[in-house]
């Protein structure tokens, strides 16, 4: 995790300030601004459109597998 917070500019003025979790829930506000979803939230993003129940704040693959109910195998 790298921040609790971002600061959204658009035209060197402030448009957003929210916390990171909430930010990356307005898939729509994000690509009016061309920014991309992270990886792990678009994944989750999928699975809960398919019937999952993921919580956007996980952000590392360990947690994910757990959540989904699997094991990593190595």
């Amino acid at each position: 995790k790298y921040c609790d917070h971002v600061i959204v500019m658009n035209k060197g003025q402030v448009e957003k300030h929210c916390r990171v979790e909430d930010l990356f829930k307005e898939r729509d506000y994000l690509q009016q601004l061309s920014i991309d979803l992270p990886l792990m939230t678009d994944f989750i993003d999928k699975l809960n459109k398919n019937g999952f129940h993921i919580d956007h704040a996980i952000n590392n693959m360990d947690d994910l597998i757990k959540e989904i109910g699997g094991e990593l195998h190595e």
